[in-house]
């Protein structure tokens, strides 16, 4: 079973497109949420871990980040990217296949900020 799941609703009046969300069944790598590290000691001006991808302080492993949101160090939120940030995704994969209102297994994978969502083949 894929690790998520697309959520569609549509409405009897259908003008504005389905409802859609992603549930997440189990965060892995691929779709853990990465937010900014606060902690002092983690600052982006530190000369010594600016050379680095990732390493690991208090306790977390932290992650380089610079996309669209600045330059940062993220550790992991615990939740999900795809279950907490993209219904607007989930919403335009639901209606670009004119899914009906059901759960569908689906895979996903992080690209920066956006969400790709693909139809999970599911053995019978």
């Amino acid at each position: 079973m894929p690790d998520h799941t697309l959520i569609v609703v549509r409405d009897h009046d259908d003008e504005f497109g389905p409802d859609a969300s992603i549930e997440c069944h189990g965060v892995t790598e691929a779709c853990a949420e990465w937010i900014e590290c606060r902690k002092p000691e983690c600052s982006t001006d530190d000369d010594e871990r600016s050379a680095l991808d990732d390493f690991t302080a208090h306790g977390e492993q932290h992650r380089y980040s610079n996309g669209d949101l600045g330059n940062f160090w993220a550790v992991r939120s615990g939740g999900c990217y795809a279950e907490s940030r993209n219904d607007a995704d989930a919403q335009e994969f639901a209606e670009k296949r004119r899914l009906g209102s059901g759960r569908y297994p689906v895979d996903v994978e992080i690209d920066d900020s956006t969400v790709i969502i693909t139809l999970a083949e599911v053995d019978a």
